[in-house]
This record gives C-alpha cells, sequence and structure tokens, in this order.
C-alpha cells in the first residue's frame, strides 16, 4: 500500500511506536502523535515535525490509518466505533 499523503494516528511511541513512526515519515505518511510520556510527543514533533495530539485525543481523529503502539485492547466500540 502506497502511503504517500496518508494519513495515520500513531498511539504510543515505545519501542514499537518510535520505529513505526520513522517508517511511515519515511513513506511520506502524514502522521499525528500521541504517548502519556509528554517528553516522547516533544521529541517526535521536533524530529519528524509531526502533530500532536494528546491521549485522549487521538482516538477521535479522521485517518486513514489508526495504529495503537500502546496497551493491548486498547479499540473498543468506545474508544473508536465502528459506523457503517
Amino acid at each position: 500500500m502506497e502511503l504517500e499523503g496518508r494519513s495515520v494516528a500513531l498511539q504510543g511511541l515505545g519501542v514499537v511506536g518510535s520505529k513505526a513512526l520513522g517508517m511511515l515519515v519515511e513513506a511520506g505518511a502524514e502522521v499525528i502523535v500521541a504517548d502519556i510520556d509528554e517528553e516522547k510527543v516533544g521529541k517526535a514533533v521536533e524530529e519528524f515535525r509531526v502533530e500532536e495530539v494528546d491521549t485522549e485525543g487521538v482516538f477521535g481523529q479522521e485517518v486513514y490509518i489508526f495504529a495503537s503502539c500502546a496497551l493491548g485492547a486498547i479499540i473498543s466500540d468506545d474508544t473508536i466505533p465502528f459506523n457503517h
């Protein structure tokens, strides 16, 4: 899949999320990041020039891909409602 110009909400900037961030930006994706660690978010914004949102706001983003790289069981009907 071509990611150039696609929007991605990336939740979590730990080992997996940080690696994914670099790959997404390199592929030309427009990335929005969120993490409970404000230092990691600040570093991502500075280094990759991505947009940041708070940890609750990440769920409401209208994006092509939602990438949860944080705690498990985070995606549910409460966090991201499925619209038919």
